[in-house]
């Protein structure tokens, strides 16, 4: 028994309840429990804190995306010489780049190349004769690539009943319809000049693309120069009564991803190279599987995709045979103005693919 106070004592069980609730309150047991609670609250932090830095990255990404891409206009021509540039648009490849294409299809590319300059588009392709007559004139234009070249893509169709053959000087004396500004003129030209035929004994009929045909089938005049595939089908409709003249392979039509040289992004130029890099990878390789999508994207059959694949050599290059071809046409054509040199600008594809520029002209520069 303890004594609490005069004349009254408490059992030790009793006691009990008074003393100080050491399960509790004692600082060895209260650690513990401090402990549990304070780690559950940190481990809840954690995660949140963990969660929100992993959103990070994601958001950066997010916001990269939306902020680097890029939009580009392209007026293009729908041949198999740019095959590349409709693959790549297919494929993803430009996206992939960061660059949001928009292409504008045009039946030359001496249309193109006008509508790049008059609506500010960043590129265009064309063919090296337009180039070398719109960069003559002053246009503000710079080669990057060269995107495929093929010599089977000009045929001259003759009309039989107009005496046409197959031997080139059958054309002396004859109307020859041609679309002047473009690789077809220049092909009539060297016809003429190899077969020692003056140009006085041909009459040039200068005719939109989309009249060549009309213009053979009715008459107006005895011959046309004429790309594929339109050259195909216009054979095929004559049929019989037409002929086709056999000029020789002697001349490439080469064609060109030329640049605004006043609206230069050295940036989306590699992008762009990149892009059709891959693109002519899956051009060059087993291409049956991408035919069809690319044959209806540029407006073929898959029949006439595949024959004009397979006349011509994709690739992205710059090489010396692009700069003596269009150092000829500059003869050919009798142009004054900037020197041809000036107008290949191979630094964005050096840096791309290095072994892709062969140029060696001292007076070449980036």
């Amino acid at each position: 028994m303890l004594e609490i106070s005069a004349g009254h004592s408490v059992p030790g069980e009793a006691m009990d309840q008074f003393a100080p609730r050491t399960d509790t309150l004692s600082p060895e047991n209260l650690t513990p429990r401090l402990y549990q609670r304070i780690n559950y609250r940190w481990w809840i932090l954690s995660i949140g804190v963990g969660l929100c830095l992993a959103a990070i990255p994601a958001i950066s990404l997010i916001n990269s995306s939306v902020v680097t891409s890029t939009h580009v206009t392209l007026e293009c021509t729908p041949q198999a010489g740019t095959a590349a540039v409709y693959q790549a648009k297919l494929r993803g490849y430009f996206a992939a780049e960061g660059l949001n294409i928009f292409i504008n299809d045009h039946l030359t590319g001496r249309n193109a190349l006008t509508a790049m300059v008059d609506k500010g588009s960043g590129y265009s392709t064309c063919a090296d004769t337009p180039f070398t007559m719109a960069y003559s004139q002053g246009a503000p234009l710079a080669i990057i690539a060269q995107t495929g070249h093929t010599s089977k893509f000009i045929r001259v169709i003759g009309r039989r009943d107009r005496g046409l053959t197959e031997i080139p000087t059958s054309l002396v004396g004859h109307r020859v319809g041609v679309t002047l500004g473009t690789n077809a003129e220049y092909v009539i030209y060297t016809t003429c000049l190899l077969f020692d035929i003056a140009q006085d004994q041909v009459t040039i009929v200068d005719l939109k693309a989309d009249q060549l045909e009309g213009a053979l089938l009715t008459g107006t005049v005895d011959a046309v120069a004429m790309w594929e595939p339109f050259a195909s089908r216009t054979a095929e409709v004559i049929g019989d009564q037409g002929v086709q003249v056999k000029i020789s392979d002697f001349y490439r039509s080469m064609w060109l991803l030329v640049a605004h040289s006043g609206k230069r992004d050295p940036h989306c130029e590699r992008a762009l190279l990149r892009a059709l890099i891959r693109a002519t990878d899956d051009l060059n390789g087993d291409c049956e599987q991408w035919l069809e999508p690319l044959a209806r994207e540029m407006g073929r059959t898959t029949n006439e995709m595949r024959h004009d694949l397979q006349q011509t050599r994709s690739r992205i290059t710059l090489d010396q045979s692009l700069l003596l071809e269009l150092e000829a046409q500059r003869r050919w054509l009798n142009l004054s103005g900037p020197e041809i040199y000036d107008g290949l600008s191979p630094r964005s594809l050096s840096e791309v693919a290095p072994e892709a520029v062969t140029l060696i002209h001292p007076l070449v520069v980036p």
